[in-house]
């Protein structure tokens, strides 16, 4: 019964995400979406760029003389298990604050739409390398610069079976995170993981007409507590 619902939560998921070709629709109905992203646990940098129409629930692929480039790199498509369709460009790459990063979008009409970003502040975690399995766990954070214009901040928590998020000021520079032992009481036994991210969202970009969105985020690498029995 449980691989019967599987399937047809997956077929469900597989017939929403259509796809069209940005040959065939009217240039002015396609969102744009951007999003830089750097993992400190890899130094690696991903920058991507997703088209939909009809509130992204239509994936729009680039055909023709549509492109997206990068820092004048073009883009390559990747299209996901559920047909959801972006154009990625990854680089390895030491975290660089100040460098810029620009999204060129050209569609079918030769229109080009220019974005840029920087990267959010680095930022890093402080935590113990084990606790016992009646203590809170308590997580120090910094963030290297604070004037980012970052609108949000979180820790990520890594554990055997999944992954939780627990927001954090990003308006302060420092601060801490207590984990009480309840919280952490299905995890122990395990090595968690955690990072900090740091995201700053602009919403008033260049675009065809129906609107888009340029994300940035820099996460941390990743530390490792173990909880004990």
């Amino acid at each position: 019964m449980k691989h019967l619902l599987l399937l047809l939560s997956l077929t469900t998921i597989f017939a929403s995400c259509g796809q069209v070709s940005s040959e065939d629709i009217d240039q002015d109905i396609i969102e744009t979406d951007y999003y830089l992203n750097y993992n400190g646990e890899n130094s690696t940098l991903e920058a991507s760029g997703k088209f939909t129409i009809g509130g992204n629930t239509t994936y729009v692929t680039l055909d023709g003389e549509s492109n997206l480039k990068v820092n004048n790199e073009v883009t390559k498509i990747d299209v996901n298990l559920f047909g959801q369709v972006s154009y990625v460009f990854k680089q390895s790459s030491a975290y660089q604050m100040n460098k810029n990063y620009q999204f060129v979008y050209t569609n079918k009409d030769q229109d080009k739409f220019v974005n840029s970003s920087t990267l959010p502040s680095s930022a890093s975690l402080s935590v113990p390398a084990s606790i016992e399995s009646d203590e809170n766990l308590f997580v120090d954070w910094n963030v290297d610069q604070v004037n980012d214009q970052a609108t949000s901040m979180y820790v990520g928590l890594s554990y055997n079976n999944g992954y939780t998020t627990h927001p954090v000021s990003a308006k302060n520079s420092n601060g801490q995170l207590e984990l009480d032992s309840v919280q952490l009481s299905e995890y122990r036994g395990q090595t968690i993981k955690l990072h900090l991210c740091r995201t700053r969202v602009k919403r008033n970009i260049e675009n065809p007409g129906a609107g888009g969105r340029l994300e940035a985020r820099y996460c941390s690498a990743n530390k490792t507590v173990e909880l004990k029995l």
